[in-house]
């Protein structure tokens, strides 16, 4: 009786393991979809914006140097941003706590 419990316990947490698994698998590759979706929605925006002609190479490379010109400043806003929150008062303020 103890081996048939032993083994369907083992069972079950294969099948568990197993499903595990599967829903970060499933994870990853939504999260890679939805990187992909955003970088290609990001280089759009920057090249409609832009006004660029990607009619040539060299074109093409202008693109290329905006886009990485937009994306560093994109990340520096970011940054700025969150040292403008860091450097606020969170705490609780006690003339409006009854």
């Amino acid at each position: 009786m103890n081996l048939i419990l032993v083994g369907f316990v083992l069972l079950v947490a294969l099948i568990i393991f197993t499903k595990i698994k599967e829903i970060r698998h499933h994870l990853f590759y939504k999260a890679l979809a939805a990187i992909v979706v955003v970088f290609i929605g990001s280089i759009i925006y920057v090249w409609l914006s832009s006004g660029i002609n990607v009619s040539s190479y060299d074109e093409l490379l202008g693109l290329g140097k905006t886009y990485f010109s937009w994306l560093g400043s994109l990340f520096n806003n970011i940054g700025g941003v969150g040292g403008y929150a860091v450097k606020q008062n969170w705490g609780i303020n006690s003339s409006v706590v009854p």
